[in-house]
């Protein structure tokens, strides 16, 4: 899968775009990537910049597997829930809301 690209569309201060490698598919329909450029911490008020993130298509009918289904694609942005979880097997919890672009 070629990389692509990222941009929040429901943070009210930030719409910096970052792209994505995908690492594997996870939970069937859901994308592990990586961020060429992490998000930096103080964005969603976290411990540490975001490097890593899992993406869920955000509408029923979307898909993200075998191939993303449409462009751009709104999808989840979603980290671990808790310690109990994992980025592979969840479960996760939203962050945000983003637009995966070629561009």
């Amino acid at each position: 899968m070629a990389n692509f690209f990222i941009k929040s569309i429901e943070h009210r201060t930030y719409h910096v775009k970052h792209e994505c490698v995908v690492r594997e598919v996870v939970d069937g329909n859901k994308l592990l990537v990586d961020l060429v450029q992490a998000i930096p911490m103080w964005v969603y008020d976290s411990d540490k910049d975001l490097d890593v993130v899992v993406l869920a298509p955000r509408y029923e009918g979307s898909t993200l597997t075998p191939t993303i289904s449409e462009w751009p694609c709104i999808v989840n942005i979603c980290l671990p829930k808790d310690s109990s979880g994992g980025w592979t097997s969840g479960p996760w919890r939203l962050l945000d809301i983003a637009e995966a672009s070629k561009i």
